[in-house]
């Protein structure tokens, strides 16, 4: 876990009033993984972009990734997955991995750039490009 990254991701996507909250959660382990599994409730309505379902393929959401401004650095994981939370891949390996162990939240920091993959279920998974807001 890096919290200086945790912060940064909190101050840019979380909303203001929920920001300290969530960063207690995520800094104990005892409440970490639940609030990654609700950490979409917090998001702030300007940094959202929702990716149709249909759009959700990893090469798509590279390019997707890409056109905001991505381009082939690390990004660092925050996922209900312990072996890969707090850890950094590159953006096609993260996306993989986000399949098999949603939800995820996956940041370039260089960009300032996220994607979030939500719990898996049977109608839709939630997926969105966050922004700076």
């Amino acid at each position: 876990m890096n919290e200086k990254t945790e912060k940064e991701i909190i101050a840019l996507y979380i909303a203001e009033r929920k920001a300290e909250r969530i960063l207690y959660e995520l800094l104990h382990p005892k409440k970490r993984e639940q609030c990654i599994w609700t950490l979409s409730r917090y998001f702030r309505d300007n940094v959202k972009t929702r990716i149709d379902k249909h759009q959700a393929t990893t090469q798509e959401i590279v390019r997707q990734m890409r056109d905001c401004g991505y381009e082939n650095e690390r990004c660092y994981l925050l996922s209900v997955d312990p072996t890969v939370d707090g850890t950094e891949r590159s953006l096609p390996e993260a996306l993989t991995i986000a399949d098999n162990a949603s939800p995820m939240l996956v940041y370039s920091p260089a960009h300032k750039l996220a994607y979030w993959q939500g719990e898996e279920n049977l109608s839709d998974t939630e997926r969105m490009i966050l922004r700076q807001g």
